[in-house]
């Protein structure tokens, strides 16, 4: 992965600031190659932000030379989606690499 510990430390900072992260993991394809970063990032003040607004905010806080694509949901929809048995958010919670806070299961 081309982003740096300590330009993700200076992001998770960043979002920090603004939305009282509870966790941020990283999943799906983080080679250099990978033209993104994809990140399930974990916040209660997600709650009063429409959800489909929440991406374009984060990315707009965030600056670097790769493409950021997170996934910005509040732990009540996270546990949501863990109850249905969502695959793609189980694989994630599964699979993915915890950068910042606790883990969920």
């Amino acid at each position: 992965m081309t982003i740096t510990n300590i330009s993700l430390s200076n992001s998770v900072e960043l979002l920090n600031l603004y939305f009282n992260i509870k966790c941020i993991i990283l999943f799906g394809n983080t080679s250099v190659s990978s033209k993104d970063i994809d990140l399930l990032i974990i916040s209660e003040n997600f709650s009063s932000i429409f959800i489909f607004k929440r991406a374009a905010l984060v990315r707009s806080i965030l600056s670097t030379a790769k493409k950021i694509d997170p996934i910005c949901l509040t732990p009540t929809e996270l546990a949501d989606y863990i109850e249905k048995q969502n695959p793609f958010y189980l694989n994630i919670l599964k699979k993915g690499t915890l950068i910042y806070g606790n883990k969920i299961s």
